[in-house]
Parts: structure tokens; sequence; C-alpha cells
């Protein structure tokens, strides 16, 4: 069913560019009201694909190494945060 809708969306799209072009080609009296009527069609169809579209799970990789695979020693290491001073001294600050 999604294949026949981007089928036919996809012809949707290039009937709206050709009904730009020389609307007589669709026996549309002007170029705006073919542009809504392929433009609205097109809209239609891209919408029924999302909802037709089949929902894909959302994956999440994860990383894991052996032991023996990571170089250097086999402790674990930390990571601390030291705070910074935002403050600027008072010999500096200018009045």
């Amino acid at each position: 069913m999604e294949t026949l809708f981007v089928l036919l969306f996809l012809v949707s799209l290039g009937c709206l560019v050709a009904s730009l072009i020389k609307p007589s080609w669709f026996k549309q009296a002007s170029r705006k009201r073919a542009g809504m009527i392929f433009g609205g069609t097109s809209l239609v169809l891209f919408i029924l694909i999302a909802i037709v579209a089949p929902k894909t799970p959302p994956t999440t990789t994860v990383a894991t190494t052996a032991a023996s695979e990571v170089p250097g020693p086999a402790t674990s290491t930390q990571v601390v945060a030291t705070p910074v001073a935002t403050s600027t001294p008072a010999s500096e600050k200018s009045t």
C-alpha cells in the first residue's frame, strides 16, 4: 500500500510541475487552479505515506570491548572537576 502511495505521490508531483508550465494539458483554466488540485493531492498523499509507512523501533548501540582489547593498566580512572572562580579580584575592578 505504501508503494502505491509513493508512486501516486511522484506522479502527482510530476503533474504539478507540468500543470504549472502548461495548464491546458490537464484541461485547467489557470495555473492557480491546477496548482491547488495537484498540490493538494500531493500533500494528501504525503500525509498518507507518513501514516502507512512502517514504524521502525529506535535502536541503541552500546560499544563493548573485552578487557584484553583495552591497552594500558586495568585500573579505572576518575575525573574530578574543580570549581573555577568567576569573580574578578578587587584590584582589577575599575570604578
